[in-house]
């Protein structure tokens, strides 16, 4: 028998796409329907239309009428209409709480219909802290019609968002007596609430059968984050690339026209992408308010996005988006040092800017305007064959969060055998393999998170290393990357994940 799941997400690359977490879903859950399991995408529509879409089930709460329609996508995707779900901004400025309540309660009433025709999923993953109300709301009816379902918490980044007792009620039809269960065995919801002092994270983690995250190293902060005494064990499962290095060498030869596989077409592609290609450059900032904000900027500092560098150079290459985390201000501090210690350095930062990350972007245009000569922020989404050769065409990749659960980008650069310089943080420090540390298979460097001395050692390090290595040493290092790169994948993530759900 096909055991059917649901995996529940806020965002999904066939809807609407914000960061990473929009490819996770999609991406495990068609690897898991190819090893037999009946998968769902459960999430909201985006105003995302759907050809061929069929309701399954509608619902009126609080006056407004809402829809689940089953959509044929690639991979099958459950999408709630009606309301704020037809909006499409993903994740408002204000009421985003009261968006994830009443996505908990459209769902969980779309269950309990589905366990009385018998067709209820039997996994139910839910993908960071928007998927908490719903598994709430699963976990009591399911408790209340005693049928084994197996909730799952997902965290991709922490949080400390708190949600009222009285809203989880109202708006999911609960009781605080209600009978939840979870980590500490059958009790009232209000025990579990708590107990969990209110914490969205904390609660989900306490009321699933099992908690994940997305890299070994990151279950330490999750269980920072629960508590010493927390009793929930953490797992993980790894994020994966959605496209390795077939792809990349395909986009690279469609370009360039040269074979991508010969060491000189790197040193030619990075030439065409910074003195040529770059002044054709296109972008998408993603919304209107961006749009606005980013050609405001440019405006003030008298820049322009795609300006063509005046000559080759050794290209550094940053991608992401621009937020604090990302710690794309740490590059900018940085940049003095490294271009006194590197003149013909080229630095290309393809990042996505979001509302609310207006100060991140500034700095990166001032630090453009400052380094002409050697800076570019791109500030939006650039075409995909672009993306994969900005990737392939640069020397190092760096990666400067201050903290990253997984760092998916890391993988992505691996896949185009180029070396990845990071914070040693996260998922980050279970990818890269530092040279300095094990000489035989390492695909970077590591430095702390936040220290820009420490940043500019081990980037230096890495750009001499490639400057004084001969061509064999070179060719062992990009298959080095090629070799953990493949790791990383949504085949084995899949089998991860059939381990976590307790069907293997």
């Amino acid at each position: 028998m096909s055991w059917k799941a649901w995996l529940v997400t806020m965002e999904s690359l066939y809807t609407r796409k914000v960061g990473g977490l929009a490819e996770v879903p999609p991406r495990l859950a068609g690897a898991l329907i190819k090893k037999g399991v009946s998968a769902e995408v459960v999430t909201p529509s985006h105003k995302i239309e759907c050809p061929e879409g069929k309701a399954v089930f509608e619902t009126t709460l609080f006056g407004q009428r809402y829809l689940v329609e089953k959509c044929e996508f690639e991979v099958p995707h459950l999408l709630i209409r009606g309301g704020v779900f037809d909006e499409e901004t993903v994740y408002p400025r204000e009421g985003l709480d009261r968006k994830a309540l009443l996505l908990g309660a459209v769902v969980a009433q779309f269950f309990r219909e589905l366990v009385k025709r018998g067709e209820n999923p039997r996994i139910v993953h839910g993908n960071d802290w928007h998927s908490a109300p719903l598994l709430l709301g699963v976990n009591v009816a399911s408790t209340e019609a005693n049928v084994d379902t197996r909730l799952i918490y997902h965290i991709h980044l922490l949080t400390n968002t708190t949600i009222k007792l009285e809203d989880y009620e109202k708006y999911l039809g609960v009781s605080r007596k209600s009978l939840v269960r979870g980590v500490l065995g059958p009790r009232r919801l209000e025990e579990y609430y708590w107990e969990t002092g209110g914490y969205v994270d904390k609660l989900a983690s306490y009321i699933s059968s099992k908690t994940v995250t997305v890299s070994k190293q990151f279950t330490k902060n999750v269980k920072r984050a629960l508590g010493a005494s927390s009793p929930v064990e953490v797992d993980y499962i790894f994020n994966a690339t959605t496209w390795g290095t077939r792809e990349v060498y395909e986009a690279v030869s469609r370009i360039i026209g040269l074979d991508p596989s010969r060491l000189d077409t790197k040193r030619e592609a990075r030439r065409q992408l910074l003195t040529k290609i770059f002044s054709s450059l296109k972008f998408n900032p993603g919304s209107r308010e961006v749009t606005r904000i980013a050609e405001s900027l440019a405006e003030k500092y008298g820049v322009r996005y795609n300006e063509p560098f005046p000559s080759d150079g050794k290209l550094v290459f940053l991608s992401g988006r621009i937020t604090r985390q990302k710690g794309f201000d740490l590059l900018a501090k940085a940049m003095d040092k490294l271009v006194a210690e590197e003149p013909s350095l080229r630095v290309v930062v393809a990042g996505i800017p979001i509302p609310g990350a207006e100060r991140e972007l500034e700095l990166l245009v001032k630090t453009q305007a400052l380094h002409r000569e050697h800076f570019r922020v791109i500030p939006g989404y650039v075409e995909p064959d672009i993306y994969k050769l900005m990737y392939y065409s640069a020397d190092v990749y760096l990666a400067p969060s201050r903290y990253e659960p997984f760092g998916l980008v890391a993988v992505e650069a691996l896949s185009a055998g180029t070396p990845v310089v990071a914070s040693r943080t996260g998922g980050l420090a279970d990818i890269v393999i530092d040279l300095r540390v094990d000489p035989g298979r390492g695909v970077g460097t590591l430095f702390e998170p936040g220290n820009v001395t420490d940043l500019v050692d081990a980037l230096i390090y890495m750009l001499e290393f490639l400057e004084l290595s001969n061509s064999q040493e070179l060719l062992r290092l990009r298959e080095n990357c090629f070799l953990r790169a493949s790791h990383f994948t949504w085949d084995k993530s899949a089998e991860k994940a059939l381990e976590v759900y307790g069907l293997r």
